[in-house]
């Protein structure tokens, strides 16, 4: 199951990836069973349904880095995926009070 989650983690990646760099031809999410339709072939796909739906529940529960929410793809409702990337913090600034901004070395 793990193996599984690994690869839907970086499908998603990838997926945000192409989103950053095209947004007029990539959506910021991925429908969750067209993952499944992208990672499991059609004739694994009744052999690991108890797992693929493992894997979306460990998903739902337990990795921050995902959101799930239902979106409108192609005039059909589906649960998405939505990569959230981690937001990049400035470096530290001294507090202009402090002596290291005062007294720089």
């Amino acid at each position: 199951m793990f193996e599984l989650i690994d690869q839907i983690i970086e499908e998603l990646q990838r997926n945000y990836s192409k989103f950053q760099t095209d947004p007029m031809n990539y959506v910021p999410y991925v429908a969750i069973p067209h993952a499944r339709d992208r990672l499991l072939l059609p004739s694994e796909r009744t052999a690991m349904k108890h797992i693929w739906e493992r894997a979306v529940q460990f998903i739902a529960l337990h990795e921050s880095r995902v959101r799930v929410e239902m979106r409108r793809v192609q005039s059909e409702d589906f649960p998405v995926w939505y990569w959230l990337e981690a937001s990049k913090s400035p470096p530290d600034q001294p507090d202009s009070t402090s002596p290291d901004f005062l007294y720089p070395d």
